[in-house]
């Protein structure tokens, strides 16, 4: 659509100043998905255990309390599919776009997701310097990001985009560092409060169970 390609072009436009420089994501991160796979799921109720892991399909990744959240049981795997999601683990840090369905919608991995398993329709993209993972974190939810994590969709029933689009995004980088970290730190400093503030609603969840005897799920 032409309102995609208006986006690019103001984006690359940035590339023209001597205070920036425009990148295409796939020159400043890794960029990834991961193999397809039949899940092993846990039985119906079960939700720990030593060979029990958590499962976030692309809506539970971008639930607050994970609602669609589903376990697999990697005592059903079998070595194959062991290797597969062996490949699927998410880290705290990662930046998750979701590649299907409602494609573009854009989750920072917190301590809450870390060593859970993620579907293979998260596109994964992994910064090593975390102030510039903060300020690409922010970039691709802006209009100028989403636009051209639009501009690639396909699909005649279902959308979708490939890592390789997701590559190919400019990304314009402000070279003052100080401008980088006004807009990168609070949002790093908001996955922090995120992460603290799901340790205080299980503390008090658990309290309730301990106190009145309610189910500890």
């Amino acid at each position: 659509l032409p309102k995609y390609a208006q986006s690019r072009q103001k984006v690359l436009r940035f590339g023209e100043r001597d205070d920036w420089s425009v990148e295409q994501l796939g020159q400043v991160a890794q960029v990834f998905n991961g193999p397809r796979f039949k899940r092993p799921y846990a039985d119906k109720g079960v939700i720990s255990g030593p060979n029990i892991v958590r499962y976030f399909t692309g809506n539970a990744i971008t639930q607050t309390r994970g609602e669609n959240l589903k376990y697999l049981d990697l005592k059903k795997a079998k070595p194959v599919q062991l290797r597969m999601i062996q490949q699927l683990y998410l880290k705290r840090g990662m930046i998750l776009i979701t590649d299907s369905g409602t494609v573009g919608r854009v989750v920072y991995a917190t301590a809450y997701h870390h060593g859970a398993i993620g579907t293979n329709n998260l596109i994964r993209v992994v910064v090593e310097d975390k102030v510039l993972r903060g300020y690409i974190y922010q970039f691709l939810l802006s209009k100028y990001g989403q636009d051209q994590l639009r501009a690639n969709v396909y699909g005649a029933i279902v959308d979708h985009i490939e890592p390789d689009d997701v590559k190919k995004i400019f990304i314009p980088i402000p070279k003052d560092h100080a401008i980088l970290e006004a807009i990168s730190t609070p949002i790093l400093r908001s996955m922090a409060l995120q992460e603290q503030a799901f340790i205080d609603q299980e503390i008090s969840r658990i309290e309730l169970a301990r106190v009145g005897g309610f189910p500890n799920e």
